[in-house]
């Protein structure tokens, strides 16, 4: 990779911007810079939060434009130093920041350092926002866990332990621990129950919440 930062620097620091622009830039490369750009962030988004909620947010839309923006600047980087399309593309999405960056890329007077300062604050917003709708979705299952008798939810509880590996005299002494700190609240009880099922079995207790 330094190689390749060292090629997109020559390249980019010779002649007008004008001339780099026109002679750099590559449609098909393009093209596929906005494919994987938006696989990038699609996948990147689904591991951080495990829905695709986030689809319905502006937020997110707003920042793959932006990175869509930035995976282009970088193919003008890299046009000259790969010569296959998809190639151009895959390097631009996964890696245009640190190659932008490097490059000291900028457009007549204008640095897109500023550019990329705003990129990577925005990236910060979406992951809050993505982390905020995976802790809403986890109190709604909780609240609807919490709706179940509090045997099923001790019977799946320890179902869990066991096969985590737990002996009796474990799973015994953590369900008495949990009675013992809600003292005498059901409610409550009901609740850290819930929260535990979730974090054992993330699947299994959608399907036990439905």
């Amino acid at each position: 990779m330094p190689l390749i930062i060292v090629a997109a620097a020559n390249e980019i620091t010779s002649g007008s911007p004008a001339e780099k622009i026109s002679v750099v830039l590559n449609l098909p490369a393009v093209l596929w810079a906005l494919v994987f750009t938006f696989l990038w962030d699609l996948i990147d988004s689904w591991i951080r939060g495990r829905n695709l909620k986030f689809l319905r947010t502006p937020t997110f839309w707003i920042y793959v434009m932006f990175h869509a923006g930035l995976s282009i600047l970088a193919t003008i980087a890299l046009a000259k130093t790969f010569n296959t399309a998809w190639v151009i593309g895959l390097v631009a999405a996964i890696s245009n920041e640190m190659i932008l960056s490097n490059a000291n890329i900028t457009f007549g007077n204008a640095n897109i350092m500023p550019l990329l300062d705003k990129f990577r604050a925005l990236r910060v917003v979406m992951e809050q926002e993505i982390d905020a709708i995976s802790k809403s979705e986890t109190s709604q299952l909780i609240k609807k866990l919490s709706k179940l008798p509090l045997e099923t939810l001790q019977a799946n509880l320890t179902t869990l332990l066991v096969q985590s590996g737990k002996q009796p005299a474990e799973i015994n002494q953590k369900l008495a621990d949990l009675t013992a700190a809600c003292a005498g609240n059901q409610q409550l009880l009901t609740t850290k129950l819930a929260n535990d099922f979730i974090q054992l079995d993330p699947v299994g207790a959608k399907n036990a919440a439905r």
